[in-house]
Order: structure tokens, then sequence, then C-alpha cells
């Protein structure tokens, strides 16, 4: 069983905000960690200490800031962002550029299953995933075919 999808293109203001929610779920304890000893510093009456974490949490944010938009500019990564059609096996996920180039994921690779209104995203990395909108599948029953087969991969998710 196979099912393929139409060619489309990744957003990039859906690739930005799908990694910022990513990044934000996946390392909230780390703001929550910089704005307590910020929190402690303002209680105990020491301007080094909330300055100074008020002055990690910026960089950090930088930081996330520049990573989203920097992948957008790396060679390697323009298979994500250019014209791509999928087709999903129980064995493997092939993305494909054309008929002579493409490339193959394995279903152990995915770390985590995103269901939106109107896409699914199946995250590599924190900023790496496949953005499968459900106008690109060519009907319903393969849009339910491949619903099917996402429930089977990863049970837990819903």
């Amino acid at each position: 069983m196979k099912i393929k999808t139409k060619s489309y293109i990744l957003p990039k203001g859906i690739f930005k905000k799908e990694c910022y929610k990513n990044i934000l779920k996946s390392q909230w304890w780390v703001n929550i960690l910089l704005f307590s000893v910020a929190g402690y510093g303002i209680f105990i009456n020491l301007k080094s200490l909330w300055i100074t974490s008020l002055v990690f949490e910026i960089l950090y944010v930088l930081f996330w800031i520049i990573q989203v938009v920097g992948v957008q500019y790396v060679p390697q990564n323009a298979l994500l962002f250019g014209k791509i059609s999928y087709i999903f096996s129980p064995e493997n996920i092939i993305l494909s550029i054309d008929a002579n180039r493409g490339s193959q994921i394995e279903w152990k690779q995915i770390i985590s299953v995103k269901y939106r209104k109107d896409y699914i995203v199946l995250f590599v990395s924190k900023l790496q995933f496949l953005y499968i909108p459900f106008s690109a599948f060519k009907s319903n029953i393969e849009k339910t075919m491949f619903l099917n087969l996402l429930k089977t991969k990863f049970p837990k998710v819903s």
C-alpha cells in the first residue's frame, strides 16, 4: 500500500510558526528557569543577578530566532523548501523532487506527530519536519489511508 501526494511547497510562514511552537513546547523549562532567577534577583535586590538573567533570556530567544531563519538558507535544507511530493508506505517515507531525485526517511526517524486543522506535521528534529497538507492528497480515500497508517505507526498520538 503506497500513498502518493501531489507536489507542493512548504510555506515559510508555516515553517517558522511550527518551529517556534515546537521549541517553546519542548524547552519551556529554560524560560521558567531564567525568569525564576530574575525574580529571585529582584526579590533579594541584586541587580546583577536579574540583569544577567534577562540578558541570557534575550540571547536564548535570539539564538532560536537565528536558528529558525538560518535553516531556510542552508543548502542542505533546500529539499525542505522545494516542490516536494511524498510517497508513504508502511516501511518508509519517500520525498521526491522529480522522477530522478529524492530522499528516503524511515518511520523510526519521526520523533513526533502534530495534527492541525488543515495539515499534519511529522517532526524529524526541532527544526526539521515534514508538512503534509490535506489538500495534497488526491482523494479522501488516500487521506483516510494516510491517517490510518499514522495511527498504526504512532498509536499514542490521536
